[in-house]
This record gives C-alpha cells, structure tokens and sequence, in this order.
C-alpha cells in the first residue's frame, strides 16, 4: 500500500514538472509569435486620421469598381438578334 502511494505522489510530481516545463515552452512560443508579428508590421509614422481617411477611399473605390463591374454584366447586348413583333 506504501509502496503504491508513492509511486503515485512520484507519478503525481512527475506530471506536474512536466506541465510547467510545456507551460514555459508555450509562453515562450507565444512571446516568440508576438515579437515576430510585431516585426512584421510597418511602422506606422502617419496620423490615425491620415491612415482611416486613405482606408475609406480604397473602400469607396472598391465599392465603385464592383458597382461598375456589374453595370456592365446587366447591361443587354445589342447584337441584333431582338424578335420583330
């Protein structure tokens, strides 16, 4: 009975150790992920305004171009081949 109970409070001490030790592997994965990403961003020099002012314009030509895309898919062909009535 001893014997068993300390294999467990082993076992229990064992698991333990070994989710900190992946708990220190996570965080520093997620600290490495972190500092990657930040140095994948640009740098922002530019006012916020300035940079919401020119992402609405990009959205507005966007808007214009799609609308205009299907304007002309709507349009009828003129081709000739109406039906005389």
């Amino acid at each position: 009975v001893w014997d068993i109970q300390a294999q467990e409070k082993h076992n229990k001490a064992n698991a333990k150790q070994d989710e900190l030790t992946k708990r220190r592997e996570l965080e520093a994965f997620i600290q490495q992920t972190i500092q990657k990403a930040n140095k994948l961003t640009p740098s922002t020099t530019e006012p916020k305004s300035t940079r919401i002012k020119q992402i609405k314009t990009n959205k507005k030509e966007a808007v214009t171009s799609e609308r205009k895309k299907r304007a002309e898919h709507l349009k009828p062909s003129s081709s000739g081949d109406e039906a005389k009535v």
